[in-house]
C-alpha cells in the first residue's frame, strides 16, 4: 500500500476512495493530472510493486469474491487474476452484489446508500428491513465482501448501508459537515433512507430494525430515543453516556 513511484520518476500511484469504491490512480509528479488505473465496483485492499514498477500485485474484493491476488501492467491497467482460494466454497453459495442507491435527503444533498437485498429477492413483495450503520463517523462502507450483510440478506432480510454525511469518499466538505453536530444531521440522512426503501416497496413498514457498530452503535442509541418506528434495535461496541 501507500505511494508507489514510477521507475522514472514521472507519476505516483495511490489508492484513492471514491464514492465507495477503491481503486488505483497515476498522479503525474509534473502536472498534477490525475487518471484511473483501476475501475470498477470493488476494494483494491493491497498492493505493491516490482523493483521496475511495471508490474503490481494487489489484492481485490468486490462484494461477491472475499480477496484474491491479481497482476497489474502499471502501463495499461490490464488485470490478471492470479488466485482463487475460496472459488469451490462460494460456488455453494448464492451470494449476490448490493443494489446501488442515490436518494435525496432533507437539505438537497445525495445520499449514496448500499441495499443488500435476499438472493432470492421478489419485486413486490414486502421484507423485514434492517438499517446497518457504519462506525467512524468518518469511513464508508462500499464495494467489498461484507460477509454481515450477505448473512443478514440470506436470513431473508433487506440490508440498507448507507453513507450519511460524515461518511469519507465524497468529498472533504460532505465528511466534514458533521463536525460538532453529532449525531444530528446524519441521522436524518439514515432515516430518509430506510423511507426510501419503504417507498421502493422493498420494505415493510412494520418490520423494521436498526444496529450499527462503534459510531453506528451511537446512532443506533441516537435514533431510537428520536424515532419510534424500529421495532428492534442491537447497539453494538458504542458509548452511550457521553
Amino acid at each position: 500500500g501507500g505511494m508507489i513511484w514510477s521507475a522514472d520518476g514521472k507519476s505516483m500511484l495511490v489508492k484513492c476512495a471514491e464514492q465507495g469504491r477503491a481503486n488505483l490512480k497515476r498522479i503525474d509528479s509534473r502536472t498534477g493530472a490525475v487518471t484511473a488505473l483501476t475501475t470498477g465496483d470493488q476494494d483494491v485492499m493491497q498492493y505493491s510493486a516490482s523493483a521496475d514498477t511495471r508490474t503490481l500485485v494487489a489484492l481485490i474484493s468486490t462484494p461477491t469474491v472475499l480477496g484474491d491476488l491479481h497482476a497489474l501492467e502499471a502501463s495499461t491497467g490490464k488485470t490478471t487474476r492470479l488466485s482463487s482460494f475460496n472459488d469451490q466454497l462460494f460456488g455453494g453459495l448464492n451470494l449476490t452484489a448490493p443494489a446501488d442507491v442515490w436518494y435525496t435527503t432533507f437539505d438537497g444533498k445525495k445520499i449514496h446508500a448500499l441495499v443488500q437485498r435476499p438472493p432470492d429477492f421478489e419485486a413486490g413483495k414486502k421484507y423485514p428491513l434492517i438499517l446497518n450503520i457504519h462506525g467512524g463517523p468518518h469511513s464508508a462502507y462500499g464495494y467489498t465482501f461484507f460477509h454481515e450483510m450477505q448473512w443478514m440478506a440470506a436470513k431473508g432480510y433487506v440490508v440498507l448501508y448507507p453513507n450519511p454525511r460524515g461518511s469519507t469518499s465524497y468529498g472533504q466538505d460532505f465528511a466534514n459537515i458533521i463536525q460538532y453536530h453529532y449525531p444530528g444531521d446524519d441521522a436524518k440522512d439514515l432515516l430518509i433512507g430506510v423511507d426510501e426503501m419503504v417507498k421502493r416497496g422493498w420494505a415493510d413498514p412494520a418490520r423494521l430494525a436498526v444496529t450499527g457498530g462503534s459510531g453506528g452503535g451511537v446512532l443506533t442509541n441516537w435514533i431510537v430515543t428520536q424515532d419510534q418506528r424500529f421495532k428492534a434495535a442491537a447497539s453494538q461496541r458504542s458509548i452511550a453516556d457521553w
